[in-house]
């Protein structure tokens, strides 16, 4: 007997329930995350976005521009830089998309090239 009143059995019975019930509790949480991902991450950077924005709003009240018009300002400032990025990055996915021939076709003259000097071709 310890001094506690459990015998050593006891105790290595708490310890083993204790790990388990953490593990079950973390693999719940897991879960949770994984399957509200569709609620989670749109929240997460909502939070993310409104820390980025806050020291801007606090700059145009510093010039009393009033609460609801520099939230407004800020916002459309943001998403308007976001749709700009996203227009960017679209013209380019759509460049891309059209050239993807062209690279295919360089592709497989280098790999041919390369195959004949493996085999101990020269290049001609």
């Amino acid at each position: 007997m310890l001094a506690t009143g459990l015998t050593r059995n006891d105790l290595q019975t708490v310890s083993l329930v204790k790990g388990v019930a953490a593990a079950l509790l973390a693999a719940l949480i897991v879960a949770t995350l994984y399957f509200g991902r569709d609620v989670f991450v749109p929240v997460a950077l909502s939070i993310l976005l409104s820390f980025v924005l806050a020291p801007l709003v606090r700059a145009l009240q510093a010039i009393r521009v009033p609460r609801a018009a520099s939230v407004v300002g800020v916002v459309l400032l943001a998403f308007s830089i976001i749709f700009a990025i996203g227009g960017v990055i679209a013209a380019q996915m759509t460049q891309l998309a059209g050239e993807l021939p062209r690279y295919e076709s360089n592709m497989r003259t280098k790999i041919r090239i390369v195959a004949r000097n493996r085999c101990g071709e020269q290049y001609a």
